[in-house]
């Protein structure tokens, strides 16, 4: 009887360390956050503050483990879909490089129009 204890408190140890773990990942590593998605369709150029807007695409790059995260994330949180379209939507946006690729079109905008 006493073992059946003892395995079951080493049980609940290991799940509450698992699971502290997994939720507090994201607080312990904060994410760059790009601009949404739908709001980089509509950035507008401005060539007066080109030098400021290049920093300003540049820095919201996402890389390989962003887009990691974000795919791991819709995949494990499916129901996001119809509980937080938004932010389901925009991690879907980086997790297929959209993002990446919205902020490449804007430098070269910027390039060929400033």
């Amino acid at each position: 009887m006493n073992s059946v204890k003892v395995q079951l408190k080493h049980a609940f140890g290991i799940f509450v360390i698992t699971a502290s773990v997994f939720s507090s990942g994201c607080a312990s590593n904060p994410q760059r956050q790009p601009m949404a998605a739908i709001d980089l369709e509509y950035f507008q150029v401005d060539c007066k503050i080109r030098q400021q807007q290049i920093v300003l695409l540049q820095n919201m790059r996402t890389n390989r483990d962003d887009s990691l995260v974000a795919n791991i994330g819709n995949i494990l949180q499916p129901w996001q879909a119809f509980t937080q379209p938004n932010q389901y939507y925009q991690r879907g946006q980086i997790g297929n490089n959209r993002v990446n690729w919205l902020i490449n079109q804007h430098l070269l905008t910027i390039q060929n129009q400033c």
